[in-house]
């Protein structure tokens, strides 16, 4: 498609990740520059301009928190732009310890078109699914028979109902 911007990663043999952005009708250039600072440095349109000023400014913040502030502050100023999903995805999705109420935020802040993206809508359904795990106690998965129906049942079968479990052994007394 002749507008459309397509974001990717590259994985480097050193472990960085780059994210590179195709651009219709742009050619990128990705070089070593050890002068520059970073070491893997990307020449590409101006959608890759943009987003790389931004990702260095982020990369400047102090704390996570000025991180999540400054992306976003881009969104708001422009949440149409497909960058801001992929500030998401590298800042505040992809690290450890995510904030969750803070992913919310950012997603709202972006455009129907940006939020309908297929990042963002698996991103919220995995908030959702760990904002229902962690105020329930999570039970490891488990496959029983039955003596009176002859069927096997599975955790599966309990899903997002209550069970209450109780064990005993008859060699047990206190059991």
């Amino acid at each position: 498609d002749k507008d459309t911007i397509i974001p990717f990663s590259l994985f480097m043999p050193d472990g960085e990740q780059i994210t590179l952005f195709a651009e219709p009708g742009i050619k990128a250039e990705l070089s070593y520059d050890t002068v520059a600072g970073r070491r893997w440095v990307v020449k590409g349109g101006p959608v890759q301009e943009l987003y790389d000023s931004i990702a260095l400014e982020i990369e400047k913040c102090a704390d996570k928190q000025q991180r999540i502030k400054t992306i976003e502050d881009f969104i708001e100023k422009d949440p149409l732009n497909v960058i801001g999903v992929e500030l998401i995805r590298k800042y505040m999705v992809d690290i450890p310890q995510q904030d969750n109420q803070k992913i919310r935020s950012a997603i709202a802040k972006l455009s129907g078109i940006q939020q309908d993206n297929e990042f963002i809508a698996i991103t919220k359904k995995k908030i959702e699914e760990r904002s229902y795990h962690s105020s329930h106690k999570i039970f490891p998965s488990f496959t029983y028979f039955t003596a009176d129906s002859n069927r096997n049942v599975t955790h599966n079968s309990y899903n997002r109902k209550h069970l209450l479990i109780t064990f005993w052994a008859s060699w047990d007394k206190p059991s």
